[in-house]
């Protein structure tokens, strides 16, 4: 870590527009997140909400941010009862099993996230289209 901080410690005006950058928007990940009352328990989910919500700002979407995280609250509510009763989980929400292995096994493997990501946009995508229904619901 000494070595990184030594060879960065003075940052290439490309360099430093990349840390701003970053900056600006781990602030407002931050600050959309802040107050939501949403528990990300594990790196994993962090990792995902994070590239969730910056490309939202990339694409010009921030106005999405609220009704994502209005989704991520009850999305995580939803794996939880069901992952929760394992063999008994309801077929309708069968699907969430493949999400929690992307969480479980290889969690910082480029596919995992990459299918996360991927997952939690088919998701949020229905969950914006339905009127906030979560994907198996009735």
């Amino acid at each position: 870590m000494q070595d990184f901080f030594k060879k960065y410690l003075i940052f290439t005006a490309e360099d430093k527009k990349t840390a701003t950058l970053l900056k600006e928007k781990l602030d407002t990940v931050y600050d959309s997140l802040k107050d939501s009352n949403i528990v990300l328990k594990n790196r994993a989910i962090g990792v995902t909400v994070f590239f969730f919500l910056n490309s939202l700002i990339d694409d010009g979407k921030k106005q999405n941010i609220k009704p994502f995280l209005k989704f991520l609250n009850e999305f995580l509510k939803r794996l939880k009862s069901q992952i929760e009763k394992g063999i008994d989980i309801e077929p309708r929400y069968r699907d969430l099993l493949n999400f929690q292995t992307y969480i479980s096994q290889a969690a910082v493997e480029k596919y995992a996230i990459e299918n996360r990501q991927k997952f939690l946009e088919e998701y949020f995508d229905y969950y914006m289209k339905s009127g906030g229904k979560i994907k198996g619901d009735k």
